[in-house]
Order: C-alpha cells, then structure tokens, then sequence
C-alpha cells in the first residue's frame, strides 16, 4: 500500500529502530517475515505501509505488538486493558484463589471509600469522640 502520511513515516521510523535494537539487517528481517529487503526499505522510509498480514509478522518478528507499530505505544500497557486482562485472568483460577481476591478487592474498595469520605468532611468538623 502506498502512502505519504506522517503517520507511515512514524511507523517506518518505529520499524526501523526496533530493527536496528534487534540488531536485524533489513535482508534479515526480510527473510524472517517472507519480505524482500526492497520492502522494508519502503517500510521504513514510509513509502509503503505494510498490509495487516505483513505487520503482523513484523510485530513478531521485532519482538514487540502491531499497536506498539502503529501507535507508538501498546494499548495492552493502559491501565484499563491491565484491568481487564487481570480481570479476565481471575476467572481461571480456583473457585478459593478467586474466592480471596474478591474479598481483597472488596476492601480495597472499602477502604477507598472512607478515604473519599474522610477527604469530604469539613477540616472544622472532627469527631468529638475521644475528648474529655
């Protein structure tokens, strides 16, 4: 695919440093990925902008994700998609693991919320519970 964009350039720039940190001659990554080294070139000078199937490979190839290529960051690294990923993991364990870190999440959330609570109440406003 053939392209001009700044985002194509961005991409090749990440192509090329990966490539470059793994020590990869383009004919290397090349050969890796089924590629020609005339391709990577145009990858990485933002010539061309690889097709989805060939990013892929490049992704695997580098040792990092397409997201990281194309975004210059990996959207499994956000603390959202962390949570989701741990979440999804927690499903897998044994009913008593499981059993446990909802409990611990439960307080965390109690715990939390007092916090909140605390930082509501008005600086003038303190219990009078334990003065004489």
């Amino acid at each position: 695919m053939t392209t001009s964009s700044s985002s194509s350039e961005a991409l090749g720039h990440r192509i090329h440093l990966l490539r470059r940190k793994r020590k990869l001659s383009q004919a290397e990554l090349a050969a890796r990925i089924g590629a020609t080294p005339a391709q990577i070139s145009k990858y990485e000078s933002g010539g061309y902008e690889p097709r989805p199937e060939m990013l892929g490979r490049l992704a695997g190839a580098l040792e990092t994700t397409t997201d990281f290529l194309i975004l210059g960051y990996d959207s499994a690294t956000t603390p959202n998609a962390q949570l989701k990923s741990r979440l999804s993991k927690l499903e897998s364990l044994p009913e008593e693991l499981r059993s446990g870190a909802i409990e611990l999440l439960d307080g965390l959330f109690r715990v939390h919320g007092l916090l909140e609570l605390r930082k509501k109440q008005k600086p003038g406003k303190q219990s009078q519970g334990g003065q004489e």
